[in-house]
């Protein structure tokens, strides 16, 4: 009878043992970006978005029963600590991680992704060298040089012919391919990039040498190749150098901060959006009031687009195939401002949008 009443009692205990680290253990993907100094707007705008997708995700079911979460590192915009940070990740047992946030991080962090066959969905990076290869990285957007192409085509349409820019080295990996297709395709257009002023984002010396270096220079239009913060500063020091130009930013700068930091002075300035902030879909506006509701703000496009990396994150998990591989097939993905996939190579297919900042607001140019 001993016998017989403890193998039921071994196979029941194994059992419970078996379910508590099986389906109950939770998915946990991570996330990577700038979440402290000069580009916080960014990286807090994308987790906050990715946040509710996790949500979502987990209202409809999770993965097969478990539960998805989220694991945030800080890669502090900094090409040092960013390896270190997604070593982390990897350290914590993600499945993927949502990020990094811009093209410099991403060249940054690409070894250890590799290394560690660690999918990374990156929101926002655009470089156009991290495009067409077969790689662990994943792009929501298209390269930059769809995005610069539009900016120059914008500029052209207007009749501003002569630009000069300012750029922020410390994101070279963006800035220089951003203005290389501006200029390639400002050049077919009869656009002449006639300056380009590097400068270093948090070092305010190279903000006045840059400004300095385009006295004298004649333009009909300034190109900001920036983030928010940057930008604002620079375009401050422009105006009390006394030269006050039509505007145009990259989509870097196109955050909510942007907007709060630079006030009156922003009026007309155009950026080449990665969404279009008018957008009025049902599921759109949802997200919109459910992420004003929740951080009392207006969400940006790093935002939307974190939230279309998790549920698209999401799909792909539930699939039986190896991750990468189904990114790709699961697609295409329906996405908060319309349909969206993955081409062969990882990158994402999306079109530019062109807004002007009007009283206080992105508001769409048709």
């Amino acid at each position: 009878m001993q016998i017989r009443l403890r193998l039921p009692l071994t196979i029941v205990v194994l059992g419970l043992l078996l379910a508590a680290c099986g389906p109950t253990e939770p998915v946990r993907i991570g996330f990577l970006g700038g979440l402290s100094g000069r580009v916080s707007d960014l990286g807090d705008e994308a987790l906050r978005g990715a946040t509710l997708a996790v949500d979502r995700v987990n209202a409809q079911g999770g993965i097969h029963g478990r539960k998805l979460v989220l694991l945030a590192a800080d890669d502090q915009q900094d090409a040092a600590v960013a390896p270190r940070a997604l070593a982390s990740l990897v350290d914590q047992k993600v499945e993927a991680v949502v990020g990094p946030m811009t093209s410099s991080m991403a060249v940054a962090v690409l070894p250890v992704s590799e290394r560690s066959n660690l999918v990374m969905v990156s929101p926002t990076v655009t470089g156009t060298s991290l495009f067409g290869k077969d790689d662990t990285l994943y792009t929501v957007v298209s390269s930059t040089s769809v995005y610069a192409a539009a900016a120059a085509e914008h500029l052209a349409a207007r009749g501003l012919r002569r630009v000069i820019a300012f750029h922020d080295e410390r994101n070279a990996a963006y800035t220089r391919d951003w203005l290389q297709g501006f200029e390639a395709r400002g050049r077919a257009l009869g656009v002449d990039l006639v300056r380009a002023e590097p400068f270093r984002s948090g070092d305010y010396a190279s903000y006045d040498r840059a400004v300095a270096r385009m006295a004298g220079v004649k333009a009909d239009a300034v190109v900001y190749v920036s983030n928010a913060l940057d930008t604002v500063r620079i375009m401050q020091k422009l105006e009390d150098a006394g030269l006050r130009l039509p505007a145009l930013g990259a989509s870097w700068s196109a955050t909510e901060q942007m907007l709060q930091i630079g006030g009156r002075k922003l009026e007309g300035m155009v950026h080449v959006q990665l969404y279009d902030p008018a957008f009025q879909s049902p599921a759109y506006q949802a997200f919109v009031e459910e992420y004003r509701q929740r951080y009392k703000e207006t969400p940006g496009f790093a935002a939307m687009l974190a939230y279309d990396a998790v549920i698209a994150l999401g799909a792909a998990l539930r699939r039986k195939e190896p991750l990468g591989q189904a990114l790709v097939s699961a697609g295409p993905y329906e996405g908060l401002q319309g349909p969206w996939s993955f081409n062969a190579q990882g990158d994402g297919q999306r079109v530019p949008f062109l807004s002007v900042i009007r009283d206080g607001r992105y508001q769409p140019i048709r």
